[in-house]
C-alpha cells in the first residue's frame, strides 16, 4: 500500500495553501477539542510539522511563519541559482592556485586555455618554481605554459573553479604561495 498525504489529514481539515511555493497547511480541531495543524512542504508526503495550538491566533501565526520561511528559502535558492550562473570574469592565461591537504599544504596552479561559454572554462595544470624557505616548508610560483596536465573542462561558479571533490582553485594574486610537507 502506498501512503499518501491524505493518509496523515483528518476529514475536517481546512486546507491553506501558499501559491508562490506549492506549501500547503492543514487547519483542523482534532476530536478533544484541541487547535492543530499540519504543514507539507511542495511534493511532500510526509507533514513537515504538526501542532497542538493554544489558540487560533496561537496557529494562524505558526502558519505564516511556515509561509514567510518557505518564500525566504525559495527566494533564497533563486538568488544562489542566478548568481551562480552569472558569466565570470576569468581571461585566457589568467593563472589560478589552488591550496589544499591535511596536515599540510599542497599548492597546484592552472593556467586557463580557453573559455568555453559564459560559465566554463578549460584548465591545465602548470608547474611551479618552489624554494624551500624551511624545514618541511618554503614557497612557490606558478610557471607559465609549462603544463603538466591534459586539458579539462570544469565549471566557474563565483569566480571559483571546481578541479575535484578536495581542490577549488582562485585566482592567484601574484604572490609566492606558501608550502609545507609532511614527509
Amino acid at each position: 500500500m502506498r501512503i499518501t498525504k491524505e493518509f496523515y489529514l483528518p476529514k475536517s481539515a481546512t486546507k491553506i495553501t501558499q501559491k508562490t511555493t506549492g506549501c500547503e497547511v492543514y487547519a483542523y480541531t482534532d476530536a478533544g477539542g484541541l487547535l492543530c495543524a499540519m504543514a507539507f512542504k511542495k511534493r511532500s508526503v510526509k507533514p513537515v510539522w504538526s501542532f497542538y495550538f493554544k489558540s487560533d491566533e496561537a496557529r494562524t501565526k505558526r502558519v505564516e511563519k511556515f509561509f514567510a520561511d518557505q518564500q525566504a528559502h525559495k527566494e533564497s535558492v533563486a538568488e544562489r541559482r542566478a548568481k551562480q550562473n552569472q558569466p565570470h570574469n576569468l581571461q585566457v592565461d589568467h593563472i589560478l592556485d589552488s591550496m589544499w591537504g591535511y596536515e599540510q599544504t599542497n599548492i597546484n596552479y592552472y593556467q586557463i586555455t580557453k573559455l568555453i561559454g559564459k560559465n566554463y572554462v578549460e584548465v591545465r595544470e602548470i608547474s611551479a618554481v618552489s624554494e624551500t624557505t624551511d624545514w618541511m616548508q618554503g614557497t612557490c610560483t606558478p610557471k607559465m605554459d609549462s603544463f603538466i596536465s591534459e586539458p579539462m573542462k570544469r565549471k566557474v561558479i563565483n569566480g571559483c573553479v571546481k578541479i575535484n571533490d578536495c581542490e577549488r582553485a582562485t585566482l592567484w594574486n601574484l604572490k609566492p604561495n606558501h608550502w609545507t610537507s609532511y614527509a
